[in-house]
Order: structure tokens, then C-alpha cells, then sequence
């Protein structure tokens, strides 16, 4: 009873941030110019595009929406467009 409660109170703590994903997706990277691709999920929160580690489970890369010139999205394809920093 007690590890479920402090699981819940982890639960609240974590999506009370601002990077928090509220979506999760597998997708793959492919670098422009480049016939390589690797396999990544993407997380999608209120404030920002994530690209998170599948082994740690923590954010590798993350895009704040101001930085985001285009996105698009479909059954087979997410891709997103950004200004460097």
C-alpha cells in the first residue's frame, strides 16, 4: 500500500514538470543527409519535443516549441524542423 502511494505521489511530482510527455512514441532518427536511421522514442509534452533514451528512460534531447519551425505527423512518419540553439 504504501509503494503504490509513493509510486502515485511520483506520478503527480513528474507530470507537474513542464517536459513532462504526455505522449510517447517509437520513431526513428534519420540525420539530413545521411541513409542512416536509429531506432528512439519521442515524447510529446506540453512545452517541448522530446527524444528520450530507451535504456535510461531520460530525456537525451529535448526541443522547446519555440524552437520548432514545422512539425507533421501521420501512422508512419512524426518530423519536426527546428531553429539551433
Amino acid at each position: 500500500r504504501r509503494a503504490y502511494f509513493l509510486k502515485l505521489q511520483y506520478i503527480i511530482f513528474v507530470s507537474s514538470l513542464p517536459y513532462f510527455p504526455s505522449l510517447v512514441v517509437e520513431g526513428k532518427l534519420v540525420l539530413a543527409g545521411k541513409k542512416k536511421t536509429k531506432d528512439i522514442l519521442i515524447g510529446v509534452g506540453k512545452e517541448a519535443i522530446l527524444v528520450i533514451d530507451e535504456k535510461s528512460g531520460q530525456p537525451s534531447e529535448q526541443y522547446a516549441y519555440s524552437r520548432i519551425l514545422s512539425w507533421a505527423f501521420s501512422k508512419e512518419l512524426f518530423s519536426f524542423r527546428f531553429v539551433s540553439e
